[in-house]
């Protein structure tokens, strides 16, 4: 483990091979660890052997495969993240999730859109906050019809991420919100409210001042 982290922080193309390699080894703890330095280094090169990690046998390093995969952002990873989607194990689901809340994909965002009705309030929240992530104006309407949902949680988030699109228009909406019977969902919607009445309208992909997911769980659910 501290040969895989001294490998890590060199962040240089020299160490990518030897961390590939270690992807194939049998321990799957070693694969594990491989993948995560990966995702540290960020090279590109590493993008087809991640990928296809994503089918590995054991859940920890699939969820280790599509974190890397989110944190290198190539575009390759689009649409096996979206595959991984519907893997049997929740913590590679969540991790494939966030992973693609870093693309502006049209498949990407129709793919968190559609988890936004997923019978899991987690995944439905990890969702909203991707789609909040990605900056993308396509997310706008999904995220509006979240601030329906019967979870506090996830209304909370959808308006958390409504708050960093810049887009305006959806004031009026959030306005509705200020009378949630959740507490911890008013805080946020105010917080979404100043956000967007504090910032320049929306043009391109705007950047995230902070993760949805994380405000709310500092706030408490």
């Amino acid at each position: 483990e501290a040969a895989t982290r001294a490998l890590a922080k060199l962040k240089a193309v020299q160490a990518v091979a030897p961390l590939i390699v270690m992807l194939s080894d049998n321990s799957s703890g070693v694969r594990e660890m491989g993948a995560t330095a990966l995702g540290e280094i960020g090279d590109k090169g590493a993008v087809d052997s991640l990928i296809r990690l994503l089918a590995d046998s054991n859940p920890s390093v699939r969820t280790s495969a599509a974190k890397a995969l989110g944190l290198i952002r190539d575009q390759r990873a689009v649409k096996p993240l979206v595959s991984s989607l519907g893997d049997k194990v929740s913590s590679v689901r969540i991790a494939a999730t966030e992973a693609l809340g870093v693309f502006h994909d049209q498949s990407a965002i129709a793919a968190l859109a559609a988890l936004l009705s997923d019978d899991d309030e987690v995944e439905r929240v990890t969702s909203a906050s991707s789609l909040g992530r990605s900056g993308d104006a396509r997310a706008v309407d999904p995220l509006l019809h979240a601030l329906n949902d019967p979870s506090s949680w996830v209304r909370a988030t959808a308006a958390c991420a409504l708050g960093q699109t810049g887009d305006k228009r959806v004031l009026e909406r959030l306005m509705f919100l200020r009378n949630d019977p959740s507490q911890e969902t008013r805080k946020v919607v105010e917080k979404a409210v100043e956000e967007l009445n504090s910032s320049p309208e929306s043009s391109g992909h705007p950047k995230p001042k902070y993760d949805c997911t994380l405000t709310l769980e500092e706030e408490g659910k």
